[in-house]
């Protein structure tokens, strides 16, 4: 993992710690974030066999990352935003 910038602040005063990973780390996060919230769903329902649909639901419930770049075009500077699963 590599930090990329430095902290910086959001709209409502809230630092903001922007993070560069790598495809396989993110990936990574995200599926660890996926189980945790997973588990949490069956621990709160107690109900077994519902495996998927609480893997579906997790799924749902944790928030996608934003990817962020930039093109320098000339003089231009062209920032770009995909997310996934919008």
């Amino acid at each position: 993992m590599k930090k990329g910038g430095a902290e910086r602040h959001s709209r409502v005063g809230e630092k903001l710690n922007i993070v560069t990973l790598d495809a396989a780390e993110q990936r990574q996060r995200i599926h660890r974030a996926i189980a945790h919230r997973a588990y949490g769903i069956f621990d709160d329902s107690g109900s077994m066999g519902r495996e998927q649909e609480d893997w579906r639901q997790a799924e749902s419930a944790v928030p996608r990352p934003l990817c962020l770049s930039h093109m320098s075009l000339d003089d231009s500077l062209w920032p770009s935003i995909g997310a996934a699963h919008f």
